[in-house]
């Protein structure tokens, strides 16, 4: 049996994934969708057998039997609403989970249509700690997470608050709050602190500081977990990817990793 599988988002993870695929047997990219339309047609030729590029999220439905986010929180309610009635996904862009609703709603739909919903860990690590000790009770879960200034240079947040990062000479701390105020003024910068709130104490009780330094070049997540379990801290160096600073590379792995327990049905690990 070949998997269909549609891909809504065509940068850089988005054709790492539909180009890693391209050699599988098992596997068919059968869909493409992204908001520039000239990203997903340029794809589009670079695969074989070529997909289809659809003109909307709905398209997804009835060709495919995964689909893959790679896109933007912004992307993922509707996504949700207008295909997960009718196939699989899986989600990169946890942030978007997070939104007042859009959670509840996917979990019913799934339930009820007898679909799944995955999130792949992406470029963190230490979730299967958060996740098997969480309904025993967790004490603190703490996230910092440091990056190139470069890679945060976009962010209106940072500009509001009148940090310059093009003059950094050391490291600055240029948040610290909740998880879910940091994925709303870092959207693309810091998912994993949506996964991380996902799995534990959820976003109002996981606390994230967002280091700017000029002195690095891998985009470093340092987890810190209390609870009955224990304690547990672990640090993470990811390198970027070389096409998007703000992505790293692992996350594209983590989501090639998903696809391919998905396909093969046995998955390892909690």
């Amino acid at each position: 049996m070949t998997v269909r599988v549609g891909i809504l988002g065509c940068g850089n993870i988005g054709s790492y994934i539909a180009s890693a695929l391209g050699d599988r047997q098992d596997i068919r990219v059968c869909a493409l969708f992204d908001k520039e339309v000239e990203r997903a047609q340029a794809l589009c030729q670079r695969i074989t057998p070529t997909p289809k590029v659809v003109a909307g999220v709905e398209g997804f439905v009835g060709c495919c039997d995964l689909v893959v986010e790679a896109a933007a929180p912004d992307a993922v309610e509707s996504l949700i609403k207008k295909t997960l009635g009718y196939c699989d996904l899986i989600i990169l862009s946890v942030g978007g989970l997070i939104r007042e609703g859009t959670l509840d709603f996917a979990e019913k739909t799934a339930k009820e249509c007898k679909t799944k919903l995955y999130v792949p860990s992406g470029a963190i690590t230490g979730l299967d700690v958060i996740k098997a000790s969480a309904k025993k009770g967790l004490r603190k879960v703490k996230l910092t997470t440091t990056k190139n200034p470069r890679s945060l240079l976009d962010v209106s947040y940072l500009k509001e608050k009148n940090i310059d990062l093009n003059s950094l000479s050391a490291p600055l701390i240029v948040f610290k709050g909740t998880a879910k105020d940091a994925v709303e003024f870092f959207p693309k910068n810091i998912n994993v602190a949506a996964a991380l709130s996902l799995c534990g104490v959820g976003v109002e009780e996981t606390r994230v500081e967002i280091v700017a330094d000029p002195g690095i070049t891998t985009n470093s997540h340092e987890v810190e977990v209390e609870g009955v379990f224990g304690k547990m801290y672990v640090k993470l160096e990811n390198l970027p990817s070389p096409e998007n600073p703000k992505t790293s590379y692992l996350a594209a792995l983590s989501v090639l990793r998903q696809i391919e327990e998905y396909v093969g049905g046995v998955k390892i690990g909690t």
